[in-house]
């Protein structure tokens, strides 16, 4: 596979790969907020050592899931398929939106 081929797949992986997080990111914050979780919620958005736990916890978890995939295809290659610094950066981009707007 030819480099430029390969960029483009993990540019795509890194896409999508982020748009889950942030959709998993934000089911979560909803879920604490409808079962009114107001101190996890609160800890959450307000404790960066909480907030990086959450966001490592979700990326986790997808990343747990995709080995799970690639292990059942016969590969385990994750870090050849996405940009995890460039995914963590946009959820803490998410994480700050999501801040600026309970505020408001």
């Amino acid at each position: 596979m030819n480099s430029n081929k390969m960029k483009n797949i993990k540019e795509s992986s890194t896409h999508i790969f982020t748009a889950m997080a942030k959709d998993l990111y934000i089911t979560g914050i909803r879920i604490d907020k409808e079962q009114e979780e107001l101190e996890v919620l609160t800890a959450i958005m307000l404790d960066s050592d909480r907030t990086e736990l959450y966001l490592s916890h979700v990326k986790g978890y997808l990343a747990k899931r995709f080995d799970a995939h690639m292990e059942e295809m016969g590969k385990r290659e994750r870090l050849i398929y996405f940009d995890m610094d460039k995914v963590m950066h946009e959820m803490r981009y998410v994480h700050t939106q999501a801040l600026l707007l309970s505020m408001s």
